[in-house]
């Protein structure tokens, strides 16, 4: 589905872009036919009639184009190829006949037996099939009826570009004298004609531009004062773009000052708050020295205590 809307969409869009219109259409006569184009690009339909089957070779010669190329089949390849569409028809209507024959007949058979003295004679006859009824009855065809000889029209379509105004001729090469048709579409680009279009506007307005120029030149006024105004312009335009750098590189300045002095002050904070954690664990301990001596002491006492009970009960055994 969304391939298929892309080429829709595509479609539509050459179909915007572009736009054939009829030019005309010349007849090719004796073998040639011309027609007067100007510069641009067409879609060109060919006609060649030939009074029988054969190759037609065309040679198409524009301004600053020339194309050629052939159309049709020789006589032969046509025999080859008409015997063949006769005969698949010949056996379509055998199959056609073969079937009715054997729906009305059918297979009919008849047997006859017949008695004599010491003899007895017996003979069976059985119809013919409707295919073999079919074989017989339409033959196979050799060769082609009286005046079937391929004659008809055969066409060529090409797409040509021409770089000025002049005439397209189309000349033939063939077993007998052709005629036919050259039908000619100019193919318009839409788009690159507006695109011509807007050019040559801007061209027509700066001419009308400089003629008011030179008109008022040549009525006086000063040739200088636009230039003098522009220039003011940008030197203003300058001025206000330094300004706005110098204020915007002031207040980077600003910011960074700013960053840093949030720095140094967080640093000063943290360097206040260690001192502080650190004054207050040495006031702590100092406070807790006179606590540490007594378990110290207490400690010391037991270990006395508990040796002394080890020597006497060792005294004692």
């Amino acid at each position: 589905m969304r391939c298929f809307v892309l080429l829709s969409i595509v479609l539509a869009g050459c179909a915007a872009r572009y736009r054939t219109e009829h030019v005309g259409t010349a007849q090719v006569v004796a073998s040639a036919g011309s027609i007067p184009l100007g510069r641009g690009n067409y879609q060109l339909a060919m006609r060649f009639d030939v009074p029988r089957a054969q190759v037609v070779g065309w040679t198409l010669r524009c301004p600053g184009v020339e194309r050629t190329g052939e159309a049709g089949e020789p006589f032969d390849a046509y025999r080859t190829r008409r015997l063949a569409e006769l005969n698949r028809m010949v056996e379509q209507d055998r199959r056609r006949l073969a079937t009715v024959t054997n729906a009305i007949a059918g297979h009919a058979a008849a047997r006859v037996q017949v008695r004599g003295p010491g003899t007895v004679v017996q003979a069976e006859a059985i119809a013919p099939s409707g295919e073999a009824i079919a074989e017989q009855a339409i033959q196979p065809i050799q060769e082609l009826a009286h005046g079937d000889v391929g004659a008809g029209s055969y066409t060529a379509n090409l797409h040509i570009q021409t770089i000025e105004d002049g005439a397209c001729t189309l000349t033939t090469q063939a077993l007998d004298a052709v005629g036919g048709s050259l039908a000619v579409d100019r193919v318009r680009d839409l788009r690159a004609e507006q695109q011509e279009r807007q050019v040559a506007q801007r061209a027509n307005a700066i001419d009308a531009r400089v003629r008011v120029r030179a008109r008022l030149i040549a009525a006086g006024a000063d040739e200088q004062a636009r230039a003098r105004r522009i220039a003011e312009q940008e030197q203003q335009r300058a001025e206000a773009a330094r300004l706005r750098a110098e204020l915007e590189a002031r207040q980077v300045a600003e910011r960074e000052a700013r960053r840093e002095a949030e720095r140094q002050a967080r640093a000063q904070r943290d360097q206040a708050n260690r001192l502080r954690l650190e004054a207050e664990a040495r006031v702590r301990w100092e406070a807790e020295a006179p606590e540490r001596a007594r378990r110290a002491r207490l400690e010391e006492e037991q270990r006395v205590r508990v040796a002394a009970e080890v020597e006497v009960e060792r005294a004692r055994r």
